[in-house]
């Protein structure tokens, strides 16, 4: 940060009204100090510019540089060759000439002229140096034109995998709108994207074809997801319930056809255990309860697109964190046409069924549809 614009607060003040503010004008100054005042500041025991140039400007190299100077000249034969060159090797040879010249007799003035002249002539030749190289540009080799129309082919591939994985997100996008089931093809795209960003680090041709891989079966799954019919269960169980109603062929109260003895954890309880209860049981969700009142409910389905979404470890997690909360609820005394509409109208596939708070029952849709087509 050599060339930070300080402010007030951060300028080097002497005694009286000079300061400096910048690292120019603490080279500029150096032509012409007062040997005291320099003294003051440059000692055995101190070196306050030093000091100032670590503290203020975030440049400790640099300010041990500083530190090893003993004089004005050798801080301005130092100062301005670095700013010029910022190149510390060049500026602490250019010191060297300056002690070499002082032990020779010449005066600081002289020393200084000498070295401005150097400078001045050192910066015209890299001038023209650069202008040359300008206007002579250095031919390509063979391997670095290898090298860039290799390098051209990695960014296409990268930059249709991007796109790709854009087309693929909009088509499932599509499907959802027109009520179909995405959730497959969408869970199957999620690792695209950090493969690809992997592919781009490591230039892997098996990193490229694991993000072709992903690509090409979320492609087979979208299609066969086009293939299907729109999602209306809820409005077809509606239906089935309601003529079923008519025909007198189901009860009317869901306390008659709701599950009885429900499976049920406390919110703190690993999400993983949860996962392996419904295996074990072969069943699809648990109701989460605090006692005897159901607080919220996991399924099956909310623990793999969880974990996919949020990349957690099951284990790490309670299933309190990831419940779906508030449970909607229904009386067990409740009409089965309004347990069907509560679950078309809050697109719920289960309800729990309460008595006051406390949890006695679920019914769910498969519940509804089985008993509508007896």
């Amino acid at each position: 940060m050599i060339n930070k614009e300080l402010s007030p607060n951060e300028y080097f003040y002497f005694s009286g009204s000079k300061f400096l503010r910048s690292l120019q004008d603490l080279m500029n100054c150096m032509q012409d100090i007062d040997p005291n005042l320099f003294s003051v500041h440059v000692n055995e025991q101190r070196n306050d510019f030093a000091s100032w140039v670590r503290g203020v400007f975030g440049e400790p190299e640099l300010a041990e540089e500083l530190q090893k100077l003993s004089t004005p000249v050798e801080y301005y034969a130092f100062l301005k060759t670095f700013l010029i060159t910022k190149n510390p090797d060049l500026a602490r040879k250019r010191v060297e000439d300056v002690i070499k010249k002082e032990r020779r007799g010449m005066s600081s003035r002289q020393i200084i002229d000498a070295a401005e002249e150097e400078l001045e002539e050192a910066e015209e030749a890299r001038e023209a140096a650069i202008q040359k190289e300008k206007q002579e540009p250095r031919p390509e080799t063979k391997s670095e034109l290898k090298l860039a129309t290799e390098e051209d082919r990695f960014a296409a591939v990268i930059e249709s995998f991007n796109t790709r994985l854009d087309e693929l997100k909009k088509k499932i996008s599509v499907c959802r709108k027109e009520g179909k089931d995405a959730f497959i093809p969408d869970l199957m795209l999620r690792p695209a994207k950090a493969k690809i960003s992997i592919a781009k680090v490591t230039k892997s041709p098996a990193d490229l074809q694991a993000v072709e891989d992903i690509f090409l079966k979320t492609e087979e799954e979208i299609i066969e997801v086009e293939k299907t019919e729109p999602l209306n269960v809820k409005q077809e169980i509606d239906h089935m319930v309601r003529q079923a109603l008519k025909a007198d062929r189901i009860s009317k109260q869901v306390k008659e056809i709701m599950i009885k003895n429900v499976v049920t954890l406390p919110r703190n309880v690993p999400a993983s255990a949860a996962a392996k209860l419904m295996a074990d049981k072969g069943i699809g969700c648990v109701v989460i309860a605090e006692g005897e009142t159901p607080i919220g409910i996991i399924t099956e389905r909310d623990i793999v697109k969880r974990a996919a979404d949020k990349q957690i470890n099951l284990e790490a997690v309670t299933v309190g964190s990831i419940m779906t909360t508030p449970i909607v609820t229904i009386g067990q005394s409740a009409d089965i046409l309004e347990a069907s509409e509560l679950m078309k109208a809050r697109n719920f596939r289960r309800l729990a069924v309460t008595e006051g708070t406390k949890l006695v029952g679920l019914v769910t849709q498969t519940d509804l549809l089985k008993k509508a087509t007896k």
